[in-house]
């Protein structure tokens, strides 16, 4: 990923009022838990995705990306700004085996803010990757290093994994989410 990259994408972002959040790698570069993302990954809340695009299809080229599984996301975008690939989701969404998963992305689901070589940028939450990746396929590797993270440094945000739970989750995912909050 390139710095450069993310502070363009976050200065205009910020400069257009979207309400938005890193997630993914970047967030867990910034947490510390990996050394360098490859991409950056963005939420966004649903009504801004369309004018979020719009920002994107300035600050680089969008590659129409062909519908893939579990994935039910509304929004799902993807563009390559200068060397970086960038994706932005409005209304994410994931088909578990229980049924359909909606990351709720509302001011509770934005837990603080980095600052990152002068730029500002919102943080989605760890416990809620920490679900989501579940659900991902191919990304235990990653659900791990957050599960780690949090029973070594604590479970701050413990109202995101109860309403996760309140959702469709495998049983699986849910016996995992309860054994952390032990």
């Amino acid at each position: 990923m390139e710095r450069e990259v993310l502070i363009k994408i976050a200065s205009e972002l910020n400069k257009n009022k979207i309400r938005w959040g890193i997630g993914a790698s970047v967030l867990l570069h910034l947490y510390g838990i990996v050394k360098e993302p490859d991409d950056i990954d963005i939420i966004v809340e649903e009504e801004d995705a369309l004018k979020a695009h719009d920002i994107f299809l300035k600050l680089g080229e969008y590659n129409q990306l062909p519908y893939k599984a579990p994935f039910k996301t509304k929004h799902f975008l993807n563009y390559k700004v200068g060397n970086t690939m960038v994706d932005l989701m409005g209304d994410f969404k994931i088909e578990t085996e229980a049924g359909i998963y909606s990351m709720i992305f509302d001011s509770e689901a934005i837990v603080g803010e980095a600052e990152y070589h002068g730029a500002i940028i919102p943080k989605t939450a760890l416990e809620d990757w920490f679900v989501l990746y579940q659900l991902i396929p191919g990304r235990e590797p990653k659900v791990k290093m957050i599960e780690e993270y949090l029973i070594k440094d604590g479970i701050k945000h413990k109202n995101l994994l109860d309403r996760a739970m309140q959702q469709p989750l495998p049983e699986k995912v849910v016996n995992r989410i309860k054994s952390i909050l032990k």
